[in-house]
């Protein structure tokens, strides 16, 4: 194996490569690598670095630290094959002490985590997440030596020696990084967040590199960190309500999730839940029915579960007969009715207004009503004796 020469102290700090240790007569034009990242040498000035992704951790693998202050790259390899597709999870542990965490794949940036116990963890202006920062998460009781420029606070500028994983360890690249923490990135709470998950789509068979960068602005700093080889999602049936809980729909829709507190195919508080099997969209905000009694349901809120329950029927949603129109009526003086039992009611909450027939679609739970049925028998939408004759 031929020996250079750089002008710098690693390939990622050098402006050039030479034959002589004098560094006076340039190496050939071509790729060079260090076993990290590959530049090539044109007319004796070195290009852009890249991944060598020969070189890359792969998936499936865990990787702990326990190190000074610095920040860590970690460049993972995902596979590059048809089978390599789906959602790539992270989970990720500061310890306690504060950590910060974004992830780059595919030109896209990635710094939302979600924990066990505190929910969704990201960088964020004002509620907007902010996915141009790290997301900075530990325990707030553990900022003492976190000094970057707000005696125990994590915020302020921080000076941060580089290394990256290699054969299995931390190697210096002899550069620095230079980071502010902000209270956007800045995300720590009162109680260790634990094993927390992030979730990189990974929908086609290539890129196949993806690079973690890890900031510990703290002295002593120590996390863990695994990432499981993309995988497709574990799906559960649900039905999305219509603003209010809806208890009798039968849910016949794809859901797709990343257990958090729950289990496949049984979502719970924390999961993170999209509606495709590669983690690329997450579902919206709203309630969503699921399958079994006493009609259970999730609330999502940012793509993850913020509440469950289960639902009490109180009244029943309408279809007006003639125009489709949408109705909420109480089932206080008037139940007893079933999908597809025909009802009169009037509209307004008094129920003094127009009286028409509809056709019960829904058991609901709501908590405010804009009709009220007028009598304990069912009828049909063509008996003109009892109901309005469509225009």
């Amino acid at each position: 194996m031929a020996t250079y020469y750089l002008d710098g102290t690693t390939l990622t700090n050098s402006t050039s490569i030479f034959q002589d240790a004098g560094l006076t007569i340039c190496a050939a034009d071509g790729f060079y690598s260090d076993g990290v990242i590959s530049r090539e040498l044109s007319g004796c000035v070195l290009l852009p670095g890249q991944t060598c992704g020969t070189c890359a951790q792969p998936c499936d693998g865990t990787i702990s630290a326990n190190q000074n202050q610095g920040a860590f790259i970690l460049d993972i390899d995902l596979g590059g094959t048809s089978t390599d597709t789906g959602a790539a999870i992270i989970t990720f542990n500061p310890a306690s002490i504060p950590d910060g965490i974004i992830v780059t794949y595919d030109s896209s940036s990635y710094n939302k985590l979600v924990s066990p116990t505190e929910g969704v963890l990201q960088a964020n202006n004002a509620g907007v997440p902010d996915v141009t920062v790290p997301t900075f998460i530990g325990n707030t009781g553990n900022q003492g030596n976190c000094n970057g420029g707000s005696p125990g606070s994590i915020l302020g500028t921080y000076s941060l020696n580089e290394s990256e994983y290699l054969n299995g360890q931390f190697t210096p690249t002899g550069n620095t990084q230079t980071i502010t923490i902000t209270p956007t990135g800045a995300q720590l709470t009162g109680n260790s967040p634990g094993n927390c998950k992030m979730v990189i789509p990974k929908p086609q068979a290539s890129p196949s590199i993806m690079q973690i960068q890890v900031y510990g602005p703290c002295g002593s700093t120590a996390w863990s960190l695994s990432v499981d080889c993309p995988t497709k999602l574990d799906s559960f049936q649900g039905s999305v309500t219509l603003g209010d809980l809806q208890c009798n729909v039968n849910p016949s829709q794809s859901y797709y999730h990343v257990p958090i507190n729950g289990t496949a195919a049984n979502p719970a508080l924390y999961d993170m839940i999209f509606i495709d099997i590669d983690g690329v969209t997450p579902a919206s905000d709203g309630f969503i029915n699921l399958v079994g009694e006493p009609h259970p349901w999730i609330q999502i809120q940012d793509g993850v579960v913020i509440n469950t329950g289960t639902c009490v029927p109180n009244g029943y949603r309408l279809q007006e007969c003639c125009d489709g129109d949408l109705y909420m009526a109480s089932n206080s003086t008037y139940g007893g009715f079933g999908l597809g039992d025909v009802v009169q009611f009037r509209e307004g909450a008094q129920g003094t207004g127009v009286q028409k027939c509809a056709t019960v679609v829904a058991l609901i739970n709501s908590a405010t009503f804009d009709s009220v049925i007028q009598s304990g028998v069912a009828y049909a939408c063509d008996d003109t004796v009892h109901c309005p004759v469509c225009p």
